[in-house]
């Protein structure tokens, strides 16, 4: 029984063998013989067999762009996307214009000076003293008033300042056609944000040196008696209007000529004005009296605005300091110490004058709101695959058939072709015959009968050879040649026209080349940046040219105004040589601060970023620079 049907698979494996060597596709042709339609029909399997392969390799690892749109994407869904596809993701705004207020949010929470009793109108007043005019100098209960009066002006104004800054902020608009992500987003907002601090910051501080110049160079006189007082002098016809002196480290200051000549406060034992000597440092006191208290980090001086901002607050966090003030100031009583802060205890008014007096700014960024407002329609985007199945058997299903109909008709032409190429030595070997015929003759002849042939061949063509009617199948195989040859046309037409997306990377491109791709392909050019911001310091450089006078020998200390320090005598008010010196030195403070004021600026303007993810076009960026130039001016 086993060997029965090992027998029986024998000899279907033999019939099967047998049929596949024996297969004919071409037996209907009776212009080739048996042999050569077997040959022909294996011939034509291996090519169509390679040339499917061919196929089907090529069309694999061939680079295929894909093109996707989502319609009405939500926030997540665009999170993925800017991930996945971050470099040719592209989502358009149904509105390009959107408010800062409708995404970011400043809250600023400013230093506890600013929310303390130390700023209450109530308190303030209760730190007026009726003999304060008969304190010493340097007691600090002459400016303490004044101090807190105006900590209470600088917060109430800097509130105010940053409050109308941010309410104008919030009113502006951010112009993108496209959602940017959420990565590009946080830093041109941070940016947006950080400049808004800047130049509140700088025009603070313009405020602030323009104040300082008016109230120097006006020579204006303190009511506390502190920078000039009037010195009588019994007997003497007119009274001496005298500048205060300061003792400094080691030297005295004058605030004739400086503002900000300040000495360490303190509670004195003395009162009243009675020993006048004028040679001593403060032109009215003979001795100093008995120091009972020293404050730490207050300053007194010329103004109590300059001395303030020299001072410090290290003693109003500290109770026992507190306490130990309430002694000789009643409306200290009821002070609490200020509460804790990022800034150190013994940092300057100054200082946090410069940062406006501002813990924190409690900025929230919201990107979801920008998204909402945004509001894409759809999103697109392109990627590069291989090993599409699809369009594998796309590829192969639409060139089969062609190169079924091509290998089918080029096949037995290819076994003629080796059965003639055998015969042609027998006929280079039959020397001995001489053709008396004109060889030209020959060739006309042969050329004739072959196009006759191939005639015949063609009007007598049948590729359905299966049809009961052979006029029929005739007939046929003309409307397949016909359609055939049609779609190849069709196909070359539209393989000339279609648009086909190639995908080019060239990594790390010098300038030079990133020039010459954008000339050729300008539309369609993307060069992601390393970093998504770079401040502006490293792409524009500008250095202002003041006018001539600035640098003259006019307004040098060591230069014409030496010519007023050496006069001596009596002069008349008028006279140039009197007003001429305050002349000059108003023109040396004026381009002293234009310097300073720009040099403050420049360096704000220096820390700005530029936020790009791409690389701008040259036209672009140098557009963008100019009108960030411009604006630079008018600020």
């Amino acid at each position: 029984m086993a060997e029965t049907t090992s027998q029986n698979q024998s000899n279907k494996c033999k019939r099967l063998y047998f049929s596949l060597t024996n297969i004919n596709l071409f037996g209907d042709q009776d212009a080739i013989s048996l042999v050569d339609q077997l040959l022909a029909t294996r011939i034509f399997l291996f090519l169509l067999v390679i040339s499917l392969s061919i196929v089907i390799v090529f069309s694999t690892v061939t680079v295929q762009t894909q093109t996707v749109t989502i319609e009405s994407p939500t926030e997540i869904t665009f999170q993925q996307l800017s991930v996945q596809y971050s470099t040719t993701l592209s989502c358009s705004c149904t509105q390009i214009s959107i408010r800062h207020n409708q995404f970011v949010l400043l809250n600023p929470r400013y230093h506890s000076i600013c929310t303390s009793q130390f700023v209450n109108q109530t308190f303030i007043s209760s730190l007026n003293d009726c003999k304060m005019s008969d304190y010493y100098p340097l007691d600090y209960r002459i400016m303490a008033a004044s101090h807190f009066q105006v900590i209470a002006l600088l917060c109430q104004t800097i509130t105010q300042m940053v409050s109308d800054v941010l309410e104008e902020f919030a009113t502006r608009y951010i112009i993108t056609n496209k959602v940017l992500s959420h990565c590009i987003f946080n830093a041109q907002v941070k940016a947006l944000v950080e400049q808004l601090k800047s130049i509140t910051i700088a025009n603070v501080k313009s405020i602030n040196d323009f104040l300082w110049f008016n109230i120097f160079q006006n020579q204006i006189q303190s009511g506390l008696r502190t920078n000039y007082f009037i010195q009588a002098v019994p007997g003497a016809l007119t009274n001496k209007f005298v500048a205060a002196r300061y003792k400094t480290l080691n030297n005295t200051c004058s605030c004739s000529s400086n503002n900000v000549c300040t000495h360490q406060a303190g509670i004195y034992n003395r009162t009243g004005r009675a020993g006048v000597n004028i040679s001593t440092k403060f032109g009215d006191l003979t001795t100093d009296p008995p120091l009972l208290l020293t404050i730490p980090g207050i300053m007194v001086g010329c103004l109590p605005y300059d001395s303030l901002l020299r001072s410090t607050f290290e003693c109003f966090y500290n109770q026992s300091c507190i306490d130990q003030i309430q002694i000789f100031i009643n409306g200290l009583e009821l002070i609490t110490p200020l509460s804790s802060s990022r800034f150190e205890h013994n940092t300057t008014v100054n200082d946090l004058f410069d940062q406006l007096f501002i813990e924190l700014w409690n900025q929230t960024i919201n990107f979801t709101g920008y998204f909402q407002v945004c509001s894409p329609h759809s999103c697109t985007y392109s990627y590069a695959r291989r090993f599409n199945l699809l369009y594998v058997i796309v590829t192969l299903i639409s060139l089969f058939g062609g190169l079924k109909t091509i290998l089918f008709f080029s096949t037995p032409q290819i076994v003629k072709f080796i059965r003639k190429f055998r015969k042609i030595q027998n006929v280079h070997n039959t020397n001995n015959v001489i053709s008396t015929i004109n060889p030209i003759d020959i060739n006309q002849n042969r050329l004739i009968f072959k196009i006759t042939e191939v005639y015949e061949k063609i009007l007598k063509l049948n590729m359905f050879p299966l049809s009961s009617d052979i006029t029929d199948g005739i007939y046929s195989t003309r409307i397949y040649i016909l359609l055939f040859v049609t779609g190849i046309f069709i196909l070359i037409f539209y393989s000339s026209i279609i648009v086909r997306i190639r995908i080019h990377s060239v990594y790390q491109p010098s300038i030079d080349e990133y020039e010459q791709l954008y000339s050729q392909y300008s539309s369609t050019l993307v060069c992601p940046c390393t970093h998504l911001s770079v401040p502006y310091s490293s792409i524009i450089q500008m250095k202002p040219y003041y006018h001539q006078v600035c640098s003259s020998d006019i307004i040098k200390n060591n230069g014409w105004l030496l010519y007023f320090n050496g006069l001596v005598g009596a002069f008349y008010s008028l006279d140039f040589r009197i007003r001429g010196f305050k002349i000059f030195a108003i023109l040396q403070t004026l381009c002293s601060m234009s310097n300073e004021t720009i040099t403050n600026k420049l360096a704000v303007f220096n820390d700005l970023q530029f936020v790009s993810a791409r690389v701008v076009t040259k036209n672009a960026f140098n557009t963008q620079i100019f009108a960030l130039i411009q604006q630079f001016k008018q600020q």
